[in-house]
């Protein structure tokens, strides 16, 4: 009913009604009856605009229908600064919005303007306070704090001089605080603050404490169970370790510093007996110290992430892993990938993995080689994941998978594969296959290993996997499938039989006329050194002739060689059975993805 033609009749009874008002004294009581009707029916018609769309709500809307309680939870997914907005949509949304204090509990000092209207709607309820640089050293801040003390459970505070942190009042329900300290430079530095003898913000409900920008914590948290520490200056491990000495409930601890770490010559120890992981960031792959100073459990899962510097530390939204990790019950699989490339440079990744196939480790480092490398001070280290994968307990890993767009030479795939000595399966892609199937035994008679097996990589080795686009340099996968039955053959009379052998072929390996004949009749030779192979060709692959190229015990099957012939060897390349997801889509890729 609010349409054109009602606004028209209310101001047409408006301009009557003035007319008539300034000729008043001429009428008659019969006049004056009807000014007084006209007036009633102006107010009838101005009020009916608003009374017909709450019934029009009330009896087709949709949006009406939804019980309160629905409705303030689709409210709760609003950004804030809509939420006032939604209250002025309808007769019904602002009674449900205003009657759910808890969707203004946000408070935001950024947003000076809203900041009374959300307050006085959040009532009672507990609310979450944010605020920036801007507003931290005024008045009105600190008063707001003192004023809401008790009500106050989450508080976001950034650009806090150290000085003035005594100002901040007790705070006896707060459960999460992130704080950024602000160093006043020569005056009040941070590093040379000693927390121990200044007085303590006593907050005892604390559970989760965010410090940025700094290594002081003059914090009395009884009952914190989350620490994040992130720095970009200095890092003390002799204030950390004794303020986690004050911690004995903390569970999870995440430790972030982006320069240099001060190391002091204390023999402080911290004991975390309900630690259950410990995160651990920097752009220092060389700096282990704070791990050496801290008495874990031993199910306590450990963390490392290192990263090329690019990201920062102090901000929310950046390109790194950073929060919430999940935590690991025994590693049992470690994934090496180098797919990405900037120019010249190559993105390697490190991941372990435990038998849920969580990732927990993860390195992200950039080389400016063909080989795999870091760069530092020092310049161009190579065989980067022996770098890491030397210092880790690994004799629980049974899988290892391998993925890389460029080639490694045959001494970083033995460095690599001398670090894993309990694998069961390795699972290869890309360029990278032929370096690691050599590594697995010596074929030179001139080579020291090449009569002692004890010193031979990987002896519990019984799977092995191997996915690779045909055409890389030097025709790998033609090499591979010549040496590979020699390779089987030598580890079986060295007791280091193979029991599954799966070859994932994107596309014919040989392209003179004969096709894959030459290279597939040296594999007659696995029968009796494996208890089962199979070849899976890939959409290009398909075109051969299967009828010319078979011999006894190597039959194919629609898209797969397969031996011996089993009905279940149909569904093993498809859906794994070993911990977790061995096929992931993100450690093999398409060809084209390559070039």
């Amino acid at each position: 009913m609010d349409s054109a033609s009602h606004k028209a009749d209310a101001q047409l009874f408006q301009e009557v009604s003035a007319n008539l008002a300034q000729q008043a004294n001429h009428f008659s009581p019969s006049h004056n009856f009807l000014l007084s009707t006209i007036e009633y029916l102006e107010q009838i018609v101005a009020a009916a605009p608003a009374t017909e769309r709450r019934r029009i709500n009330a009896l087709e809307s949709h949006i009406y229908r939804l019980p309160p309680e629905i409705l303030s939870v689709v409210a709760s997914y609003l950004p804030k600064q809509a939420l006032i907005k939604a209250s002025h949509v309808s007769y019904h949304w602002r009674t449900v919005l205003l009657a759910s204090p808890s969707l203004w509990a946000d408070l935001n000092f950024h947003h000076k303007r809203e900041l009374p209207a959300f307050l006085e709607r959040s009532k009672s309820a507990p609310i979450h306070v944010a605020m920036d640089k801007d507003c931290t050293g005024s008045y009105a801040a600190f008063a707001f704090l003192k004023q809401h003390a008790t009500r106050i459970e989450t508080l976001v505070i950034s650009g806090l001089e150290f000085s003035v942190r005594n100002s901040l009042p007790p705070m006896p329900n707060l459960r999460k605080l992130d704080i950024f300290f602000k160093s006043n430079g020569s005056r009040d530095p941070l590093h040379k603050i000693d927390d121990r003898a200044n007085a303590k913000w006593i907050l005892p409900a604390v559970t989760t404490l965010i410090v940025q920008g700094g290594d002081a914590f003059p914090f009395d948290v009884p009952q914190l169970t989350q620490l994040q520490v992130h720095s970009r200056e200095i890092l003390a491990i002799d204030k950390l370790l004794h303020f986690l000495n004050r911690c004995p409930l903390l569970e999870e601890l995440e430790v972030a510093y982006e320069r240099s770490v001060h190391t002091s010559r204390t023999r402080e120890t911290a004991e975390l007996p309900n630690l259950r992981l410990y995160n651990y960031h920097t752009t220092k792959n060389e700096y282990l110290g704070l791990l050496n100073k801290l008495r874990l459990p031993p199910s306590c899962s450990v963390v490392f992430n290192y990263w090329n510097g690019s990201a920062a530390v102090h901000q929310v939204n950046h390109d790194i892993p950073f929060y919430n990790p999940s935590p690991l019950s025994e590693i049992k699989r470690i994934n090496l990938k180098a797919v990405g490339q900037t120019g010249g440079s190559i993105d390697a990744t490190v991941e372990l993995m435990d038998v849920r196939s969580y990732r927990v480790f993860m390195v992200r480092n950039v080389g400016r080689s063909r080989r795999v490398g870091w760069i530092d001070d020092h310049g161009v280290v190579d065989n980067l994941y022996v770098a890491y994968l030397k210092d880790l307990d690994t004799r629980a890993v049974t899988i290892l998978c391998i993925e890389s767009s460029y080639r490694w030479d045959l001494n970083s795939a033995q460095e690599v594969l001398s670090c894993l000595g309990g694998i069961r399966m390795l699972v290869l892609s890309g360029p990278v296959v032929a370096p690691c199937v050599h590594a697995l035994c010596p074929m030179a008679e001139g080579d020291p290993e090449y009569l002692d097996p004890s010193r031979w990589r990987c002896p519990k080795l019984d799977t092995l996997v191997i996915r690779s686009p045909s055409f890389f340099w030097c025709n790998p996968m033609d090499n591979i499938m010549r040496c590979l039955p020699a390779i089987a053959q030598k580890r079986k009379a060295a007791g280091m039989p193979f029991k599954s052998i799966s070859l994932f072929i994107s596309s014919p390996w040989d392209e003179n006329e004969n096709g894959p004949m030459e290279s597939c009749s040296s594999l007659e030779v696995l029968r009796g050194c494996v208890e089962r192979f199979e070849i899976v060709l890939g959409d290009d692959a398909l075109d051969w002739n299967a009828d010319d190229y078979f011999f006894d015990g190597l039959s194919i099957r629609r898209d797969r060689y397969i031996f011996p012939e089993d009905n279940r060897c149909r569904q093993s390349l498809t859906r794994s059975n070993v911990d977790g997801d061995l096929y992931h889509p993100r450690l093999f890729r398409p060809q084209s993805e390559y070039y």
